[in-house]
């Protein structure tokens, strides 16, 4: 899977801001997770909430903005506690996992639901399974998709008659996103129009539901204040923030700035205007996925600026119960399959929001039960190259790497090994910490390396390549690069010291490799 790492794992779908490291939960500070220089999202504290659902760790103030706010959605970040047993580091690792889960589960619900083993059911299960938004919340490990499956749930439920399995599904998925209460009309039976005294029973039925959100909001606000400025420019005048969209992706994707990627952004914008369009021209409000649609067509007028800015706006995923609501309704109702292309456009980008942005210095990626390790290039090395499963790279007369470990605080020895050549016969020193390493001739023909094992503890460390010759052209072009070595396949393996090897390590001070 491009998303997962073989040390960061899937913590790079939390979009961690690498400005805001200082910031984490003191128990996810020594944690391999993957930050972004780009950047932050609201995974990230959504993960961190996983670490103490209970809301009573002081440090969840600086480390989630907004911390009211984010805590009203506690349900994935509560399961994903549960899951890692209460440690913060495997809850933080379950929390990436759960939209991951979600999908597979939304995907069985929806096969059933909207008869996917005929082509035009099939047709919408791919467009909502595959929609930019479902994609997103993958991508981004949001809440929008759990909240999403257990809605369907709720509904699927209602729709078998199973009244009370239902409602306990709506008052999950409104732990997971408050925003889910839009749907409620959905879940309600038209039966109280011929029996009116239903209408108290249903009534009181939704309350019921909808009172584990209540009590957690009054315990979030008893616990940590008011929501203060969360959610700020969340909603505005009726249809203004829709109408900016229209203006801003036209823009963008007519200066041709950002290519396809703008493109794809524009038709998401068209697809979720088709899909108002839809539920305002069948007019069906016997329908409960209608009842649906229409509540989220309200809702879209009504959203703010800042649900739809950007390439991948929110609103995608906030509105991903409309675009379920009109796929199942042109399913049922056998509409033109026009309607089919035209609301699930957003699939048009939706893969392409999980292309992954890769660390290009990167070399080396270990995990171990007993410690991690990555290995970046540094200061006089080319950009890594790769040809099938062989990957190198050529430095200058001077060059190195950033080897940072994660040990847990466990002692434990680093194995490096790699094959080096240069265009011509020169010696190699490869220093670690100021103390040499390893020293050699090298030349044409590969010659393999090995260095000592090495006592390593949490933290960054320099191996640095030295050569005693001046670096020499790879051609006779001007714009030829100065090669002094190039590093083959570098390899390296973890092992846990053993009882008193790190007292004569510390008196050995390091082997060297002449």
């Amino acid at each position: 899977m491009a998303l997962w790492h073989p040390v960061y794992r899937f913590t790079g779908l939390l979009q961690v801001d690498a400005a805001n490291e200082a910031k984490l939960l003191p128990a996810l500070r020594g944690q391999p997770i993957a930050l972004s220089p780009i950047g932050g999202y609201d995974g990230q504290y959504y993960a961190q909430l996983a670490c103490d659902p209970s809301l009573r760790t002081p440090e969840l103030r600086t480390a989630i903005d907004s911390l009211s706010y984010r805590a009203r959605r506690i349900l994935v970040p509560a399961v994903a506690w549960m899951l890692g047993g209460g440690r913060p580091g495997a809850a933080l690792q379950a929390y990436t996992w759960i939209n991951i889960g979600c999908w597979f589960w939304l995907a069985v619900l929806l096969w059933r639901l909207l008869g996917a083993d005929q082509w035009r059911g099939l047709a919408a299960w791919t467009g909502v399974m595959f929609a930019s938004g479902t994609l997103l919340s993958i991508r981004f490990s949001l809440t929008d998709l759990p909240g999403l499956v257990l809605f369907v749930a709720a509904m699927v439920a209602m729709e078998r008659g199973r009244e009370r399995p239902g409602l306990a599904w709506f008052g999950a998925c409104l732990l997971a996103r408050e925003t889910m209460l839009v749907g409620a009309w959905g879940l309600v039976s038209r039966a109280w129009e011929r029996a009116p005294g239903r209408l108290l029973r249903t009534g009181l039925m939704l309350a019921v539901a909808i009172s584990p959100l209540a009590f957690w909001l009054l315990y979030v606000g008893w616990q940590v204040g008011p929501a203060g400025a969360g959610g700020v420019g969340a909603f505005g005048w009726p249809g203004t923030a829709v109408i900016g969209e229209w203006r801003e992706e036209w823009a963008r994707a007519c200066s041709g700035e950002h290519g396809w990627l703008a493109w794809s952004a524009l038709l998401a914008t068209v697809g979720l205007t088709v899909q108002a369009v839809f539920i305002v021209v069948h007019f069906r409000p016997e329908d409960r996925w209608w009842r649906v649609g229409v509540g989220y067509v309200v809702l879209m007028l009504v959203l703010g600026p800042a649900v739809w800015e950007g390439i991948g706006a929110a609103a995608l995923r906030v509105l991903l119960p409309l675009l379920l609501a009109c796929n199942v309704m042109v399913v049922r109702n056998r509409y033109s399959s026009w309607w089919l292309l035209a609301l699930n456009l957003s699939v048009a980008g939706g893969l392409q929001g999980l292309t992954p942005i890769p660390d290009e210095r990167e070399m080396v990626a270990v995990r171990t039960s007993q410690a991690a390790v990555i290995v970046r290039t540094d200061t006089g090395c080319y950009g890594p190259e790769r040809l099938g499963k062989d990957h190198w790279v050529w430095t200058e007369a001077k060059a190195e790497w950033q080897l940072q470990f994660w040990t847990g605080g466990r002692e434990v020895d680093a194995l490096l090994r790699t094959k080096v050549r240069a265009l011509d016969e020169r010696e190699l020193v490869i220093s670690w910490a100021g103390g040499e390493l390893w020293r050699g001739r090298v030349g044409p023909s590969w010659s393999p390396v090995f260095l000592p094992p090495l006592p390593v503890h949490d933290g960054r460390v320099t191996l640095t390549f030295r050569s005693d010759s001046p670096a020499v052209r790879e051609g006779p072009g001007s714009d030829a690069r100065l090669f002094s070595v190039c590093l083959l396949n570098p390899r390296i393996e973890l092992r846990a010291q053993l009882p008193g090897q790190a007292e004569a390590a510390q008196h050995s001070g390091g082997a060297t490799d002449r």
